[in-house]
């Protein structure tokens, strides 16, 4: 039990460590941001303007370009069914103005590269590491995406802005340094446990992030199919993954998206995962919005899964504790062999 809490300790001090030197980070790069670049490019006439589809490349994108950016996100409400979205008319008009448009693709957010300027600057992300439609579209959760992302926004950058170059990147190299952490934090929880860990999640959000937390994803393949084509899981499917969750030999955790609008599905999750002490955090879709820059909310999920982990390791230590004491109340209540009422151990 003591070891127990001694880990957890360790794990909780390591988390908080890395979390405030994200947040530092993130700091310098809004600081570097207040000041005023040397010079500005004869092509523009004042900050360059930047669309991202949807808010963790949004964020990316204002981090790089600090003030020499006026970046727009057309998807900004956390609430929102991004593969479900049907652009507005002003969508439209705000990409056509654009001199940078940042997009997911995989299939992710098509409708938004059909109206990109000829002479503006298109960096997707899938097309940044070769995925296309079909692979798990959130891919802001990979480490190998954000940075290639980086990289091509920032010379995305410097070829709009090229008396800006020193600029750029200095804050790519500040980002890096944040991404550096990040990725250190990742690693940290990773190597905590001496056993393999699992997962189940309601939705496809995660795959990239608990893949390089090392862990193995045990969601009902026919379940997650569901849901990667848009589809409603069957009523077996779901009985597959309650009965999943309700085992004695459960996941290590259940990830759960409470942004969507609740279903007898979810409840169903919930309920039975909650009932048998399944360790739950929850992974959105959408950045929240009280988290300001990608790596800080991706922080913020890696450090409530390995709060959830910490949890999980007190419950198993607590039914082992209690296990431990029955067995000693057991044995101090068993009958004596003297007195009236003892048993004889053997019979003549």
């Amino acid at each position: 039990m003591k070891q127990h809490r001694g880990l957890a300790q360790r794990i909780l001090a390591a988390l908080l460590t890395m979390s405030a030197v994200i947040a530092l980070s993130a700091c310098s790069l809004r600081s570097q941001s207040s000041a005023t670049p040397s010079t500005t490019s004869s092509t523009l006439s004042g900050p360059i303007p930047v669309v991202a589809t949807i808010r963790p490349w949004g964020s990316l994108a204002q981090e790089l370009g600090g003030n020499q950016v006026k970046v727009t996100t057309i998807i900004s409400d956390p609430n929102l069914a991004i593969q479900e979205y049907e652009p507005k008319t002003t969508d439209i008009t705000t990409i056509g103005k654009s001199r940078i448009e940042i997009v997911n693709g995989a299939g992710y957010d098509d409708w938004a590269t059909k109206s990109v300027p000829k002479d503006a600057t298109l960096v997707s992300a899938a097309d940044a590491v070769g995925a296309s439609e079909g692979d798990n579209p959130y891919l802001w959760f990979s480490k190998d995406v954000r940075n290639s992302v980086a990289t091509e926004v920032t010379e995305a950058y410097i070829k709009a802005l090229p008396n800006q170059k020193a600029y750029f990147n200095a804050r790519l190299k500040a980002w890096k340094k944040s991404e550096t952490t990040l990725e250190t934090l990742i690693q940290t929880v990773a190597s905590q446990s001496k056993k393999k860990l699992t997962y189940a999640q309601e939705r496809p959000i995660a795959y990239y992030l608990m893949a390089d937390l090392g862990f193995s994803d045990k969601t009902p393949k026919k379940f997650a199919q569901a849901l990667s084509g848009n589809e409603e899981p069957t009523v077996d499917e779901v009985d597959e993954f309650v009965n999943l969750l309700g085992k004695s030999k459960h996941p290590s955790i259940f990830l759960e998206d409470s942004t969507r609008q609740s279903t007898e599905t979810q409840e169903k999750l919930v309920t039975t995962a909650k009932g048998n002490a399944v360790p739950m955090t929850d992974v959105t879709e959408e950045m929240p919005t009280q988290e300001t820059t990608l790596n800080e909310w991706i922080s913020t999920i890696t450090t409530n899964i390995a709060k959830a982990l910490e949890l999980r390791t007190k419950i198993q230590s607590e039914d082992s504790d209690a296990e431990s004491t029955q067995a000693t109340v057991s044995d101090s209540a068993s009958p004596s062999t003297s007195g009236s009422d003892a048993t004889p151990s053997s019979t003549q």
